[in-house]
């Protein structure tokens, strides 16, 4: 879950409201890109998204659903556009997305003496296990088919959408509109 710090700011001994530096202009820019990224049948409108997260990564850190997000849309942009990629640099570049994903999602749940198995903190955060198990079968074995990579994307931008991006949305619908410019 989300913590308040990244919902636009924290409250202060004064009972004020501090502020909270993000990469991206204002809720509104947020929301704009949020759009971008999940425009399904639109790629232009896609790799727009793309392209404006990359703008927020150079500005500083992001959270770990922005950049695996932006980074599954360009994954799919890139094998299903004009670019010529070979079929195992596309199945390289989703293992390598998909890898990061789960691991950065399942890693700060790691808080024991001995270690816990990725799959059993995976599920307290309803994580599908066919992602870890994917990210298993990419780190460990021989690369999965593309179009097991391509399936599995879709399931990470569903998690992540349905995780992140909705519950955040939901957060900024009920905050002031002074805070995020009547969305």
């Amino acid at each position: 879950k989300l913590q308040a710090e990244e919902h636009g700011g924290t409250m202060s001994v004064s009972g004020r409201r501090a502020l909270t530096v993000t990469t991206w202009a204002g809720w509104a820019e947020w929301q704009e890109v949020y759009s971008l990224l999940f425009a399904i049948d639109d790629p232009a409108a896609r790799a727009r998204g793309v392209a404006r997260v990359a703008t927020w990564r150079s500005r500083g850190k992001l959270p770990l659903a922005i950049e695996a997000t932006a980074s599954l849309v360009e994954a799919g942009l890139a094998s299903t556009g004009a670019q010529h990629h070979s079929e195992h640099a596309m199945r390289l570049m989703h293992a390598m997305v998909i890898t990061r994903f789960v691991n950065g999602v399942v890693d700060p749940l790691q808080q024991f003496a001995r270690a816990v198995s990725v799959k059993r903190l995976a599920q307290d955060i309803a994580l599908p296990t066919a992602l870890v198990d994917l990210r298993h079968e990419c780190t460990h074995q021989r690369l999965p088919s593309l179009a097991s990579l391509r399936l599995a994307a879709d399931e990470a931008l569903l998690w992540l959408h349905e995780h992140y991006w909705l519950p955040q949305r939901d957060v900024l619908t009920q905050l002031p509109c002074e805070l995020h410019a009547c969305l």
